[in-house]
């Protein structure tokens, strides 16, 4: 989670180099696990 909080903190603050290939994926990952949790409530 921590991983994801400096990705945000990234974005939000404008980053001019953007996010990385392996960022992408980091949130994506992170996305996936909260659609699938989100099937157990």
């Amino acid at each position: 989670m921590d991983k994801i909080r400096l990705i945000r903190n990234d974005i939000m603050h404008f980053d001019a180099e953007g996010i990385s290939q392996e960022q992408r994926d980091d949130l994506n990952n992170m996305a996936n696990f909260l659609t699938e949790l989100i099937k157990f409530n």
